[in-house]
C-alpha cells in the first residue's frame, strides 16, 4: 500500500543516494527513514559511526527483503509498460533500504539515457563505487563497462598498486593498468554469470578485435540486457554482404532493446526503417 502511493513529482525527480547525502538518509520524509520507521527497525543514530551502515541494517529484517520484493513487483511493471521515471523513484527506495540489484539497475538507467529519465552519470558512478559495490559482480561488470567508454572514472592508480613503486610510470603506463584492471573486473563478473560482466567483456573483446566478443554478447542478450541486443545487433547490421535473415535478426535485436526504453537501439531500429522506405521507393 505504501508503494502504491503517488511520488510527489516525476518530472523532477530527487534521488536519495549520493555520496554527499549519506549521512542525511535518515532525515524526517527521507525514504530511508519512512522505510526503516514503517518496518520498525530503530534508527537512532545507527549512521553517526558508520554512514554506509545505514543502507545496509534493512537487508537484515525478513520484513526488509518482503518490502524489496513488493517493490520489485511495481517496478516490473513500470518497466514493462515504459515508465522509466516511475520506475527509478521505486528503484532508489528499494536502494535505500539496501537492494543490490536495485542499486545496479538504477546505475544503468540513470547514465543510459532511458526515455523520460534525465542522465545522471555522477550518479551512477557513486552507485558503483562504494565499499559494497566494488564486491558485487553486477556492479563491477557495469563499473568495468562504464570505465572502458570513460563514462566513469577509472580507479585511482594507487589504489590498485598499493605496495608497488610508482616512480617511472608515464601516464601511458598508468592508463594501461587500469585498462587491464577494468578489465579483471569483467572477467570476474562475467564468471560468476552477470550479464552485465559478460556484456562488458565482449565490450572489452570487440575493443581489441577479440572474436569472443559476440559470445559474450550473445550470453549477455540471453538474459534480455537492452545494451548486448544492441550491440548484438550491431553485428548482424553491418556483417559484410547482409542479408535478408540477418537484417531481420539485426530488425529483432534492435526492437527489442527499444521497447527497453534505450535511445540508441531506436536510433538503430530508425535507421533501419528509413533505408528500407528508400530502397522501396
Amino acid at each position: 500500500k505504501i508503494m502504491a502511493q503517488p511520488h510527489a513529482s516525476t518530472a523532477d525527480i530527487r534521488l536519495s543516494f549520493t555520496p554527499a547525502a549519506r549521512d542525511s538518509l535518515l532525515v524526517p520524509g527521507g525514504h530511508a527513514d519512512y522505510m526503516l520507521h514503517h518496518l520498525g527497525i530503530k534508527t537512532l543514530n545507527i549512521h553517526h559511526n558508520d554512514p554506509l551502515y545505514a543502507t545496509r541494517a534493512p537487508l537484515e529484517s525478513k520484513r526488509a527483503h518482503v518490502m524489496v520484493d513488493a517493490l520489485y513487483a511495481s517496478i516490473d511493471r513500470l518497466l514493462a509498460r515504459g515508465d522509466f521515471a516511475n520506475a527509478v523513484v521505486q528503484l532508489d527506495r528499494a536502494v535505500a533500504l539496501g537492494s543490490m540489484r536495485a542499486r545496479v539497475e538504477l546505475a544503468d538507467i540513470m547514465c543510459s539515457g532511458r526515455v523520460g529519465v534525465p542522465q545522471n552519470v555522477d550518479m551512477a558512478c557513486a552507485l558503483l563505487n562504494d565499499e559494497a559495490a566494488r564486491i558485487n559482480p553486477d556492479c563491477m561488470g557495469l563499473r568495468a563497462f562504464l570505465q572502458l567508454r570513460r563514462i566513469c572514472p577509472m580507479d585511482e592508480i594507487a589504489d590498485i598498486l598499493v605496495e608497488t613503486d610508482l616512480d617511472g610510470l608515464d601516464e601511458t603506463d598508468v592508463r594501461t593498468i587500469q585498462y587491464m584492471h577494468a578489465k579483471n573486473y569483467a572477467i570476474t563478473s562475467a564468471r560468476s554469470g552477470s550479464k552485465y560482466g559478460q556484456f562488458a567483456l565482449g565490450s572489452f573483446d570487440e575493443e581489441s578485435k577479440n572474436p569472443n566478443s559476440i559470445m559474450n554478447f550473445e550470453r549477455a542478450a540471453a538474459h534480455n540486457y537492452f545494451r548486448a541486443q544492441t550491440a548484438l545487433g550491431c553485428k548482424w547490421y553491418h556483417r559484410p554482404g547482409p542479408t535478408e535473415a540477418s537484417l531481420a535478426e539485426a530488425r529483432r535485436l534492435f526492437t527489442l532493446a527499444a521497447e527497453q526504453g534505450y535511445p540508441l537501439a531506436m536510433h538503430n531500429l530508425g535507421v533501419m526503417c528509413f533505408f528500407k522506405v528508400r530502397e522501396d521507393d
